[in-house]
């Protein structure tokens, strides 16, 4: 998850996209790595935050 989708990925949410569906690896989105660091950790809090906790 970046930071720069954090506001799409809480639009999906609330349009009542499955945060709980999984990829082959039986990993959720939130589960996935992506940029990394201060800024990835930012967008979590973001959608946790709006949208509550998966």
């Amino acid at each position: 998850m970046e930071s720069a989708h954090a506001e799409a990925a809480c639009l999906l949410i609330e349009a009542g996209a499955d945060r709980s569906r999984t990829d082959l690896d039986e990993k959720t989105a939130e589960e996935l790595e992506g940029v990394g660091g201060a800024e990835q950790r930012r967008a979590r809090t973001y959608v946790v935050d709006r949208c509550g906790k998966a």
